[in-house]
């Protein structure tokens, strides 16, 4: 069977890049870091979470929380032997929540997490012999205090160019 779309390569492939990646693993096992494919199952029990194909709603519903998947014919020739680009755009957020009123320190360490993050991907194939490149294409930033604290969330777009 041909693959049509390569989206479920990819979000696994973006999940197990970042999950790999030295920074981000250090602060998984120092058990300040969680690393959510989709949004995370349970309680939420870590103080700083990066997302990967869903955003969280600290700040509201005002953010879209889909994969969106684009396909155009690339090269000539009939269904059966041309090509085609898919784009694939990945919803990911970095969340950091301090406990505390130190708003700066909350946005700092979510920049910290969003360069780990966009590094690890920047120039990657993500081991998918079709894909093209994994680029940050967007992102919004938000931060608000709460009874428990400044939460900061980065919510961005990892775009994915892919042929297939």
């Amino acid at each position: 069977m041909t693959t049509q779309s390569l989206f479920a390569d990819v979000l696994d492939a973006i999940y197990d890049t970042l999950a790999a990646d030295a920074t981000l693993a250090a602060l998984v096992a120092a058990e300040t870091l969680l690393i959510s494919d989709g949004p995370p199952a349970g309680a939420r029990d870590r103080l700083q979470e990066v997302w990967v194909g869903a955003l969280d709603d600290v700040l509201g519903d005002q953010f879209e929380s889909t994969t969106n998947v684009s396909q155009v014919w690339a090269t000539a020739g009939g269904p059966s032997v041309a090509e085609r680009d898919e784009v694939i755009d990945v919803p990911c957020c970095v969340w950091v929540w301090r406990g505390d009123t130190d708003m700066r320190t909350c946005r700092r360490t979510a920049q910290t997490l969003l360069d780990a993050a966009c590094t690890a991907l920047r120039g990657q194939t993500l081991g998918v012999p079709q894909l093209m490149w994994a680029e940050l294409l967007s992102g919004q930033f938000g931060q608000v205090q709460t009874d428990d604290g400044a939460a900061v969330v980065m919510v961005f777009t990892i775009r994915v160019q892919t042929r297939l």
